[in-house]
């Protein structure tokens, strides 16, 4: 027999005033990949669609240490090369020659445990809340660690 779940409605938060991550860049982690489905797929029972691949990473240093941010980096044909082209190198993970994969699974096995625990710079920017989803980070670009961090006005800082 399992234990009653007891739970008190009532000592739940308003979790609305969770502040979103001022702009700008942060030295992050990937802490966690996972391969999922897109809603082409979900919506078309498999027939359509690529997956993609979610990135978790975790702010290293400073004020927000410890926050999470996120990334989506499609499987599309058209679009690896924005998504993984664009990140892989500067965290440092080389992919050489012709991956010929059986399935998404089987590469993302492959690519997954190099991943775990490489370390970059996240430029984050913010996404405008629309009528599906609220205002959320988003990250705009990466840098190698030890890059110079930029904004607006320009160089901030030494990172």
């Amino acid at each position: 027999m399992t234990e009653p779940i007891i739970f008190n409605w009532d000592e739940i938060e308003d979790g609305s005033g969770f502040d979103l991550i001022p702009p700008g860049p942060y030295p992050v982690a990937i802490t966690k990949v996972e391969l999922k489905d897109s809603k082409q797929m979900i919506d078309s029972g498999g027939k359509e669609g690529y997956p993609y691949i979610n990135v978790e990473l975790t702010v290293q240093e400073g004020e927000f240490k410890g926050r999470k941010v996120w990334d989506i980096w499609s499987l599309h044909p058209k679009a690896i090369k924005i998504g993984l082209g664009r990140a892989l190198p500067v965290f440092g993970v080389k992919m050489e020659g012709e991956g010929k994969y059986g399935t998404y699974a089987e590469m993302c096995g492959m690519l997954f445990p190099k991943l775990n625990g490489a370390t970059a710079i996240a430029v984050i920017k913010h996404q405008a809340a629309n009528d599906d989803y609220p205002a959320s980070e988003r990250v705009n670009a990466y840098k190698k660690n030890g890059a110079m961090a930029t904004d607006a006005a320009g160089p901030t800082s030494l990172i």
